[in-house]
């Protein structure tokens, strides 16, 4: 780690701690044998990442209140790029706030919007809270928290240390039966709207297509351009599909990298898209080989089979790879030592093979 990061790392832990002395509290006497999502009349979910793979997990959540609890009171939490899903699609309360808000700004928002001291149930997602999650916290004083970092008193409900070594959606459905709903159809809420579905239905119409995304956030996840050639040499050679690679226009340099490698007679291509429509063209692909980004999260929740690339992390591998509410055809692919961007065609040849040949 270099001297820059380490004194950003020790920056930040010194703000967490100063946070943790002046904001973390202890529960008085709630029970986890009392927690009964049903009794609950508000519910706030902090989501200000603005990570889809996450929100598309959690719509599983959302689902089941809206269908068991429909007189909760359900808040969202989030930047103005996630506002309008919340909102629309997911039909939650939604109050925005820039990712890193003032102090002053997060308690007068939440106070405006009646919920200083007057929350049930808090739900963050952060692996590792922030400065800004425990201002939250103590200003809502909620029942519950249920969140992930160990190291805090108000986190009473610890999604992680209960769903170890368990798929991220898992988390989600044992808060349901931790609070008594015992959902029998979990449902991910499908991200667009039928605008959205007609426009991707136009361009795939009469097309049998398989998605392709060679790249992630990360260096990390980011296959080769001799291996993404590969794998559409192999599609083209083997099977009847067209490619669409889910690489948008104003990428340039992306395209300029990977497009050059794909026959354009047998490919789709989108121009540009945002978050509804990405969902939307997803729904309606016949498979997606996708490294491990937000894609496979859209494709599981859609129910389209998906060839999912991961990173040498087993840990988060199992937190990360294909939801179990995916499509039965679904693989999920990790090589031990070898992380995405080493990956050579011929270490997934065979589980390809036989994905391409299942759709």
């Amino acid at each position: 780690m270099s001297v820059g990061k380490n004194l950003k790392h020790l920056i930040n832990l010194c703000r967490f701690n100063f946070a943790k002395l002046k904001y973390d509290f202890t529960h008085e006497s709630e029970s986890l044998e009392q927690f009964d999502l049903h009794s609950l009349k508000s519910t706030v979910i902090a989501k200000l990442d603005g990570k889809l793979g996450d929100t598309q997990n959690i719509s599983l959540f959302i689902d089941a209140l809206h269908k068991h609890c429909p007189d909760m009171q359900l808040t969202v939490l989030c930047s103005a790029s996630l506002a309008k899903l919340y909102k629309d699609i997911f039909k939650t309360q939604v109050i925005v706030l820039p990712k890193r808000p003032k102090l002053n700004l997060l308690k007068k928002e939440l106070c405006k919007h009646g919920l200083h001291n007057n929350c049930d149930l808090l739900i963050s997602t952060e692996a590792e809270c922030r400065p800004r999650d425990l201002v939250i916290a103590s200003t809502l004083k909620p029942k519950y928290f249920a969140g992930m970092d160990s190291r805090l008193k108000c986190i009473n409900i610890n999604l992680q240390a209960r769903n170890q070594d368990r798929h991220f959606s898992e988390y989600f459905m044992d808060l349901l039966k931790l609070g008594k709903i015992s959902e029998q159809d979990y449902r991910m809420i499908p991200m667009f709207s039928e605008k959205d579905l007609e426009k991707a239905s136009a361009l795939f119409k009469d097309k049998q297509v398989i998605g392709i995304v060679p790249f992630g956030a990360s260096r990390r996840r980011r296959l080769s351009r001799h291996t993404f050639f590969e794998i559409c040499d192999f599609i083209e050679k083997n099977t009847d599909f067209l490619i669409c690679p889910f690489i948008i226009a104003s990428d340039t340099q992306a395209r300029s990298e990977y497009l050059p490698t794909i026959n354009q007679t047998r490919a789709v291509f989108i121009d540009n898209m945002n978050i509804y429509e990405l969902a939307a063209y997803t729904s309606r692909l016949q498979g997606l080989i996708s490294v491990d980004t937000a894609n496979i999260h859209l494709a599981n929740a859609a129910g389209v089979p998906v060839f999912g690339i991961y990173p040498n992390d087993k840990v988060n591998f199992k937190r990360w790879a294909n939801s179990p509410l995916a499509n039965s055809k679904s693989c999920s692919f990790i090589k031990e030592g070898v992380d995405i961007s080493s990956l050579k065609f011929s270490d997934i040849k065979e589980e390809l093979a036989e994905f391409t040949a299942s759709l």
